[in-house]
């Protein structure tokens, strides 16, 4: 894990949210980080995220839809830094 520091985070997070790197709820893409913590949105938030060598669990995997889980785990899948459950 490391600690991305987001000039502004969108979102609120809890362990297992979904962003993007600009600090909004992740969509689709390869562009994809992990919060391991719970932060309020704002300016300036550090937010520990996922680096590499983790086993998620999907079921803790909160995206903003159900499409976005789905196109987070291919992203993580193709990625190949990481691995979900199954």
């Amino acid at each position: 894990h490391y600690t991305k520091t987001f000039a502004t985070l969108a979102v609120d997070t809890v362990p297992g949210t979904l962003l993007a790197s600009d600090g909004t709820a992740y969509a689709s893409g390869s562009d994809i980080l992990i919060a391991l913590d719970s932060h309020k949105a704002g300016a300036n938030v550090p937010v520990i995220v996922v680096d590499r060598g983790v086993v998620l669990n999907r079921a803790g995997l909160i995206g903003t839809t159900t499409t976005a889980v789905a196109n987070a785990i291919a992203a993580i899948k193709a990625a190949g830094l990481n691995r979900v459950s199954e």
